[in-house]
Order: structure tokens, then sequence, then C-alpha cells
């Protein structure tokens, strides 16, 4: 494949492998080095490769990168509710349908970002995988099988039970 194809999909997927990793593993450098180890991992197999499953197969990349880096290091950091990259802010936006002007308000939705912190961290790795795929980067379930490497029905009785646990924590944190 040329230069120029191989930086235009650079170009066109970067921002989303960074983000993926970045809600995984909650760390900016560990996500700058696992998106750059996507990528190079990615061109060596870049030839055999079409266009339209790209993303699906460059975010495999990085979950399976991701995995291997938290077996071996064992990572174990915060969500940054204030950080728009990552999936507890967005989990905390579609909480939040509305404005709150008034301070009350605004100490309300302080608690809730502290709730949906204390949440993500307790759902298991696979959960995290499965809701930020779907609800927070809005990858199709055939993508997520090809990424994940489930079967379909696997990744929507996944999805299904991350959705429940998150709602059953969120609910007992109430």
């Amino acid at each position: 494949m040329n230069e120029k194809i191989l930086t235009d999909l650079y170009r066109k997927h970067v921002a989303t492998v960074y983000r993926y990793l970045l809600s995984m593993c909650r760390h900016r450098e560990t996500a700058e080095d696992l998106t750059q180890e996507t990528f190079t991992r990615a061109t060596i197999y870049l030839d055999k490769l079409k266009e339209e499953t790209f993303l699906g197969w460059l975010l495999r990349i990085a979950r399976n990168l991701y995995i291997d880096r938290w077996r071996k290091e064992k990572y174990y950091l915060s969500y940054s509710l204030d950080n728009e990259s990552s999936p507890g802010h967005a989990i905390v936006k579609r909480l939040e349908q509305s404005v709150y002007p008034l301070p009350e308000e605004k100490l309300l939705r302080q608690e809730q970002r502290r709730k949906v912190k204390e949440v993500l961290e307790l759902l298991p790795e696979k959960y995290r995988t499965a809701l930020v795929l779907r609800d927070i980067f809005g990858i199709s379930y055939v993508e997520i099988g090809m990424i994940t490497r489930w079967s379909a029905s696997e990744v929507k009785a996944t999805i299904y039970q991350a959705r429940q646990r998150f709602r059953k924590l969120y609910n007992l944190k109430l």
C-alpha cells in the first residue's frame, strides 16, 4: 500500500484509536504509546486489509495491546470525568439532559459524576470494553464482534449485561 493511502488512513482513524485506548487505560501517555504501537503493528499486514474493515481491525489490535499492557503492568488509574475524551464524561453528558444554572444543580452534577466514575471503575474490563465500544464510540455489533472476537450473540449479551450491571451499580450508589 502506498504511503499516501497509509497517511490518509492514519489521519482518519488515529483520534478514534487514541480515544478508545484513553478510555480503557485512563492514562494519556500510555494511550499515546499504545496508539503508536497499534499503527506500527497495523502497517505490517496493511496490504491484506480492506478499508471498510480497517477501523474495526485497528480497534482489535488496540484492544489486544491494551490487554497485554494491562496484564503486564496491572494498570489501575482513575477516569477523569472532566476530560471530554473519557467514557465517564460521555456517560455523564447523557445523564445531563439539561443545563444546570443553579449552584445546587451544579453540586448535583458533580455528585453524579463521582457516582459514574465509581461505577465505571467497578466494571470488569469485558463490560467496560463493550460499553465503551457501543455506547461511547457507536461501533456496530458486527464490528465489536470483529474487534473482540466474540460471537454476535456474545456481543449482544455482553452489552446487555454491561448495561444492566452499570445501572444496578449506579442505582446502588444513589
